[in-house]
């Protein structure tokens, strides 16, 4: 018998949160000109490495705030961005696109965080720490062990802000570890925004 009811059809599934910011990041990625995904790959790559470096700096410390080393560590790595030849107009939104992917990445281990809280930390903490950054990796290896160095004073900020007290001996240990790892993120970072260039 014919029917006069058309058989429906299955309702399509729908875009996940996860797909919808896959898809916006995509977009954002493509209209840049001196990058591409491969280069935030890259740069979430490093961040573990340099994360698990520093991580050892604060290890038995109990009362250690862990979520401000990371923040910490996604600092060096975005100076190391600033600190590239990339050029000023796009800068901004390379920096902006990796604090995105870094703050999603941390509210998923930081429950009682936002992303939006994160993000809106990040931008604080680099008006703190990027011109030290870059300050601490310009010190001789002599300069980083002086007591006033600026490897020195960021160390005692990292460890204020990480609720972290270390004898003075272990704050030039630490202050050695960190120039060392800014040192690794700046030319990793330069070499990741070459190999785009070659690609």
């Amino acid at each position: 018998m014919f029917s006069f009811f058309k058989p429906t059809k299955p309702p399509a599934p729908k875009a996940s949160d996860d797909d919808i910011k896959g898809a916006a990041l995509y977009l954002r990625v493509s209209k840049l000109r001196s990058v591409k995904l491969e280069f935030f790959q890259g740069l979430l790559g490093l961040t573990d490495e340099v994360t698990q470096r520093i991580d050892e700096s604060f290890q038995g410390f109990a009362t250690c705030n862990r979520l401000e080393v990371d923040a910490f560590c996604a600092s060096i790595i975005t100076t190391a961005v600033i600190a590239t030849d990339l050029p000023e107009s796009e800068t901004s939104e390379i920096v902006d696109i990796y604090l995105g992917l870094w703050s999603e990445t941390a509210a998923k281990n930081y429950p009682c965080a936002s992303e939006a809280t994160l993000k809106t930390r990040m931008d604080a903490l680099l008006l703190e720490y990027s011109r030290m950054i870059l300050r601490a990796w310009g010190e001789s290896p002599l300069q980083t062990m002086a007591d006033d160095s600026v490897a020195m004073n960021l160390v005692r900020n990292v460890d204020r802000l990480a609720n972290v007290q270390r004898e003075e001996a272990k704050q030039t240990v630490t202050a050695v570890t960190f120039k060392a790892a800014i040192g690794e993120a700046i030319r990793i970072t330069a070499n990741l925004v070459e190999e785009g260039r070659t690609a």
